[in-house]
């Protein structure tokens, strides 16, 4: 596997050598890791095949090369080829993609442009030169965050041709993974699977053996097995016979657990390297399954307790997730909230505060927020916990900073462990409780001390100084009294 990255796009290339015939296959991913859309996309693979130079009765770098099919054709399909002048040994490459296109010309070929539009390049026939083969795809338009997926293929013996040209548009799906002609699906034991062909709808299936299958015909079969067993899938169309195979491995498995609490930031930059969560090892579980913010791209430890991404530069609130599984069962799963590139701070919090205030809390916030926004001001109880908050105040916005008018309401349980926090609702997010606690009175000593407050209707309650960790009054210091809005209206000693 390769991953890199170009401006803005993210690029996964997985390749793999199948044992089901002489071919090379690449599987690419591009992903826009921008807050804004890349249009007219384009991806190119190039080479000048040269593959006579130092064979035995050949000696030369000239080839024979050909277009073979070229896109728009009745079954999608793009291939040039490269044969040597003893016509000994073939290359070709190309995909079955309507968004492929393949030339032969040039050499060094750095455009895919170029290349997918034929300018300067020959887009069909045949040339004996030592010229290089190419094959572009157009993708179009990615937003952000978004993602596109195609295959291409190297194939070094022409009989393996439709075979290896449908390994890049048609798979075998069991249990939501995709897996190519010639791998190996684990399965439970005694468990039936479901193993359905992806884009094969224009051919007529047979599998054998029909040892647990529940039928040998069609794009879908059920298979319980108790030993491994490799199935071959014949299928004829319009676009030529293709033989496939998938092999099926049954496995026993324990029963998991479930995932602990997620180790890791609760905020990202866009863009930052090298950000990591991580669980304690799950009982049971031999892979984790990450879900982790749009257009990241995984640097290490995809599939175990620890994992490491390079986030996008897009802004995204949402829940980091792992759920551990093994070959048969699966376990509970675990979350995080976070935020990346998303920023929603309170500042100017009075404290003490009496109940039915009303207050002006200033918020700054960044990100990208949209038309129809609203800013919430939210109240925990008395013990910092926001499960059953409270919103006191709203502001319909989308300005970085400004001042949202606040409600204290009635009933609130008096306490000094209050806090709040600012959440928006486009682009949906949950800011950071403020850090630290406020009082909120409703007239009442909060603390017991030995003094005695007259019945005064028009007195919110009197503010005692004293120490949090003993809960007692301390000597000597001078009695606060309050009118309705906090106001100091007397002391005494």
């Amino acid at each position: 596997m390769w991953q890199g990255g170009i401006n803005g796009l993210s690029i996964t290339a997985s390749t793999s050598i199948l044992v089901s015939g002489l071919y090379i296959l690449t599987e690419v991913t591009l992903t826009n890791t921008t807050t804004d859309p890349i249009n007219n996309i384009y991806y190119m693979r190039n080479v000048d095949p040269d593959h006579g130079t130092a064979t035995p009765g050949e000696g030369l770098a000239t080839t024979n090369n050909s277009i073979v099919f070229q896109n728009p054709e009745m079954c999608d399909r793009a291939l040039a080829s490269a044969t040597t002048l003893n016509n000994m040994h073939y290359l070709g490459l190309g995909a079955q993609d309507s968004r492929a296109r393949v030339t032969h010309g040039g050499f060094s070929n750095r455009s895919a442009f170029d290349i997918w539009h034929g300018i300067g390049l020959n887009t069909s026939g045949m040339v004996t030169a030592d010229q290089a083969i190419s094959v572009a795809f157009n993708l179009g338009n990615l937003a952000p965050n978004e993602s596109a997926t195609f295959s291409y293929v190297y194939i070094l013996n022409e009989a393996d041709l439709n075979e290896a040209l449908s390994s890049t548009n048609i798979f075998f799906e069991a249990e939501g993974t995709e897996y190519g002609s010639g791998e190996t699906i684990e399965v439970c034991e005694d468990s039936p699977t479901p193993i359905d062909i992806i884009n094969g709808s224009s051919y007529t299936w047979t599998w054998s053996p029909p040892t647990g299958l529940n039928t040998t015909d069609g794009p879908s079969v059920i298979a319980t097995i108790n030993a491994p067993i490799t199935y071959t899938v014949n299928g004829v169309g319009p676009c030529g016979d293709v033989e496939l195979t998938i092999s099926l491995d049954p496995v026993g498995s324990d029963p998991i657990g479930n995932a602990g609490v997620i180790t890791g930031p609760s905020y990202i930059n866009p863009g930052e390297m090298g950000v990591n969560y991580s669980i304690a090892p799950v009982s049971g579980a031999t892979d984790y399954e990450w879900v982790l913010p749009p257009g990241s791209v995984v640097t290490s430890g995809d599939g175990t307790v620890s994992i490491t991404f390079d986030a996008s530069n897009s802004t995204w609130c949402g829940n980091i997730m792992v759920t551990p599984s093994n070959a048969c069962n699966v376990g509970g799963s675990s979350s995080k909230p976070v935020c990346k590139g998303v920023s929603l701070v309170l500042s100017n919090i009075p404290t003490p505060i009496c109940i039915f205030d009303v207050i002006s809390i200033d918020y700054s916030a960044s990100g990208i927020y949209n038309l129809g926004n609203i800013f919430s001001v939210e109240l925990s109880d008395e013990n910092g916990d926001f499960t059953s908050s409270i919103v006191i105040g709203t502001l319909a916005s989308t300005d970085p900073m400004g001042s949202i008018l606040c409600a204290i309401p009635g009933g609130l349980t008096p306490g000094a462990g209050y806090r709040m926090r600012l959440t928006s609702s486009d682009f949906p997010s949950v800011g950071p409780p403020n850090d630290f606690d406020i009082l909120i009175s409703d007239g009442s000593i909060i603390c017991p001390a030995d003094i005695v407050v007259n019945n005064d209707v028009d007195l919110c309650g009197a503010v005692v100084l004293y120490d949090f960790l003993s809960c007692q009054t301390i000597v000597n210091q001078a009695i606060r009294y309050l009118n309705r809005d906090c106001l100091q209206v007397a002391t005494s000693k």
